[in-house]
């Protein structure tokens, strides 16, 4: 007997094309839902939803500089300084005006508490300055850069800020020239480190078909850098002495003094500053895991790290007494105080607070000789 149950329709295969069209939509949703995804990000982190901070075209080589930030802005044809977060002075000092330039490497640029609480110390000691001072034409310009050595602070003091007619320079280096000692094939102008590709910008090899294709795409950027990243080597440790290789070490004295006496000779006040340190493998391992290098640098295990970067703070010390200039030891008020640090050197708001102090009072002590 015939069933009485209707029999269902026939599913409708889906042609070829018709998957394709679905799986072309399907991407591109993702693709997008994925842009949005990072720039919203972007967004809340203070950075912009169109900012582009990934996908901006990489800047070229800076003569003698190598990388670093502009330096100079014009406005109706005239020049003025850019302080490294964007703080804007003139060009020409203004009469009677306090001028103090703060030079150094990350520990000075201050990205991680710039980018939690828009604060960096030259902007702070700034602002304590004038307070104390009781006026406003006390400036500090932060031309301080990530990776910056006493190489670099030389070139831009020698090229650039003593033009500036500043009153005082203060200088704080460290971990950036005694990586260098890390680095195979040691030359005292670093040029064995800062050859390296990661110091260079973007090849053109390093660009593909998709990176060309997606060069706008924020998504894209950050999928490929995550990629880089953890593709990397971690570090790798080897054997050192306690005592840091001792080339290295003169050279970094060598560039403190030259710094010392080409200010000095312009009639130029120098501080320097120590730099301070968390002694906790475990935060210079999250600082260093990614760095595009560590196939290339062999580091020294964390007790002799400790005792290098003591004896490159020394030199800082020592150079100081013998030039006769000021110091701020920001080493000895900060070194393995949890809540200042974002990793092993770099600082929170917080460190920022204390470091200003530290600044703030070799200052004020030889403002004397100043007026």
């Amino acid at each position: 007997m015939p069933s009485s149950e209707p029999t269902p329709p026939a599913r409708r295969r889906r042609s070829p094309a018709s998957r394709l069209l679905l799986a072309c939509v399907l991407v591109l949703a993702g693709g997008l839902a994925a842009e949005f995804a990072v720039r919203s990000y972007d967004l809340l982190t203070g950075h912009g939803f169109a900012a582009g901070r990934r996908t901006r075209p990489k800047r070229p080589p800076i003569p003698f500089r190598q990388f670093g930030e502009e330096l100079y802005t014009e406005h109706f044809g005239e020049r003025f300084i850019v302080s490294c977060h964007g703080e804007e002075f003139p060009f020409r000092k203004p009469e009677g005006t306090l001028r103090i330039v703060a030079f150094g490497g990350s520990t000075t640029h201050n990205v991680e508490a710039w980018e939690a609480a828009r604060t960096h110390y030259p902007l702070e000691l700034q602002r304590r300055l004038r307070q104390r001072l009781g006026r406003e034409d006390v400036e500090v310009i932060n031309v301080g850069y990530s990776a910056y050595s006493t190489a670099h602070s030389l070139i831009v003091l020698a090229l650039h800020v003593l033009s500036w007619e500043p009153d005082v320079v203060l200088l704080s280096h460290n971990v950036n020239d005694r990586s260098a000692a890390y680095f195979p094939d040691f030359v005292p102008d670093y040029v064995h480190k800062y050859g390296h590709p990661t110091f260079l910008g973007e090849q053109a090899e390093d660009v593909g078909v998709l990176d060309a294709l997606l060069r706008r795409s924020e998504a894209w950027a950050f999928a490929r850098n995550l990629a880089k990243r953890w593709s990397r080597t971690p570090p790798v440790y080897g054997p050192y002495p306690d005592h840091p290789p001792e080339e290295a070490l003169l050279t970094f004295e060598r560039n403190l003094r030259s710094f010392v006496r080409l200010a000095r000779e312009a009639g130029v006040d120098v501080v320097l500053g120590t730099q301070p340190m968390h002694g906790d493998p475990a935060r210079f391992e999250a600082h260093m895991q990614h760095k595009a290098y560590n196939d290339l640098v062999v580091y020294p295990e964390p007790a002799q790290d400790r005792k290098h970067h003591a004896a490159y703070n020394a030199v800082l010390v020592r150079v100081a007494e013998e030039e006769g200039v000021g110091l701020a030891d920001n080493a000895a008020r900060m070194d393995d105080e949890d809540a200042y640090f974002t990793d092993h050197v770099h600082y929170t708001p917080e460190g920022i607070r204390v470091l200003t102090e530290g600044w703030f009072d070799a200052l004020t002590a030889r403002l004397g000789v100043l007026r």
